[in-house]
């Protein structure tokens, strides 16, 4: 094994590491704060799809082993964001929303008896459904930053835990000749970074204590 081999292997554990460890900072925002409110619910329903298309992608696929681990921590970790949103708003509309949230939830495992038939078409599809959820569910929470002018509430080490998982995604994805949905996603990671990176830079001192409620 040379050091390219080395660098492919540990790089991808070092990526999907990094994509896990990105929420945890956020949960603990979410747990001081005793609020979920800082991330869009959007946010949260694109990232819940994006996991569940993501593992079924990496299984149908047959992603390395770590492509079907660690996302499925970080799936946990989505969900545990979830949950938090829905315990500390007692509303209506959190309600309606928690309902929402169970909905999509059961619909994913619709899913699978057309993998176990079709394992490789349904996880090509999946993998760039994948793309389109993670590309899209970033739309709101940048939207909302900007609306309200304010980063208050949403975690800064999401975005660098979520910037060192992007590009060391890319290059071993890259070296490792994984199929190209991976590598787009990469790509697309990186400019998500870039853009919360910008709206920190802009918004941070302007950040009021507490965010209006969407």
């Amino acid at each position: 094994m040379n050091i390219i081999d080395y660098y492919i292997i540990s790089g991808m554990w070092a990526a999907q590491i990094f994509y896990f460890l990105s929420f945890i900072p956020q949960i603990w925002t979410n747990y001081q704060r005793k609020s979920g409110t800082g991330v869009s619910d959007l946010f949260l329903f694109g990232y819940l799809n994006a996991y569940a298309t993501f593992l079924f992608y990496a299984y149908c696929r047959n992603l390395p082993f770590v492509y079907k681990f660690l996302p499925a921590l970080a799936a946990l970790a989505i969900i545990i964001m979830i949950l938090q949103r829905l315990y500390y708003d007692t509303s209506k509309a959190g309600r309606s929303i928690g309902f929402l949230f169970g909905l999509n939830f059961a619909a994913t495992f619709f899913i699978y008896p057309f993998a176990v038939q079709d394992p490789y078409g349904i996880g090509s599809l999946c993998g760039w459904a994948n793309i389109f959820f993670t590309t899209v569910n970033q739309i709101p929470q940048m939207l909302l930053i900007y609306r309200t002018k304010s980063v208050q509430g949403f975690s800064f080490m999401f975005v660098v835990f979520m910037g060192l998982a992007a590009f060391l995604e890319l290059t071993t994805a890259y070296l490792a000749q994984l199929p190209i949905q991976t590598i787009f996603s990469a790509l697309r990671n990186i400019g998500t970074v870039l853009i919360f990176s910008t709206q920190f830079y802009l918004y941070k001192k302007k950040s009021p204590s507490h965010v209006k409620s969407r």
